[in-house]
């Protein structure tokens, strides 16, 4: 990468780098489709047994899954849009874990959250919402879309990281954070110590 007036243009070695990203994506996709419809299945038993899968897959990465319970109620913020009497007295949990980078670089936060909407039954449903149908290239799912294919995606980024082989000089941070109803799940992360220069 060359940089022109402060503005990165990619040359030919970054262009080689994003194609076997490509590559190795295309290879994934049948690994990511089943995390996304293990992480869907974990959901139907609520957000608890979600995080414990996200904890798993991170795990089965070599990864160190820190978890962290707190009230939103208990969470300090600044400047946030809900009253505290919105904020739940019972506590959230946040999955969190680091891939360290080999020093000198700047970190990065991934984050997404694994609380859909509370579950009203199945009207108007062609297909189990908790299975994961595909469709016309489309997974079917309650939550699928907000966000748990956040989560599949973002626990995606380590496996990559692993088969390209090219070390990263600074950490890389993954929080599955509840994020629904005030919960403040990413505040409970950094105020944990997740904290990322972007």
């Amino acid at each position: 990468m060359v940089s022109v007036n402060g503005n990165y243009i990619p040359d030919d070695s970054d262009r080689a780098l994003v194609e076997r990203v490509k590559l190795i994506v295309r290879d994934q996709t049948h690994e990511c489709v089943q995390m996304l419809r293990a992480l869907l299945r974990a959901s139907h038993d609520g957000e608890e047994a979600t995080q414990a899968e996200v904890a798993w897959q991170l795990q089965d990465y070599g990864l160190e899954p820190v978890v962290i319970r707190k009230a939103p109620s208990s969470i300090v913020t600044h400047g946030e849009f809900a009253a505290e009497s919105e904020s739940d007295a019972q506590p959230r949990t946040t999955i969190a874990a680091r891939r360290h980078g080999v020093g000198g670089g700047r970190s990065l936060m991934l984050w997404a959250h694994p609380d859909g909407m509370p579950f009203d039954g199945a009207p108007g449903w062609s297909v189990d919402p908790f299975e994961g149908v595909i469709r016309d290239g489309r997974m079917l799912g309650w939550g699928v879309g907000d966000d748990l294919s956040g989560v599949a995606t973002m626990l995606l980024i380590p496996r990559i990281l692993r088969v390209l082989n090219v070390p990263a000089r600074g950490d890389l941070l993954m929080v599955s954070a509840p994020s629904k109803l005030h919960a403040s799940g990413v505040l409970a992360a950094m105020q944990a110590g997740f904290v990322a220069d972007a």
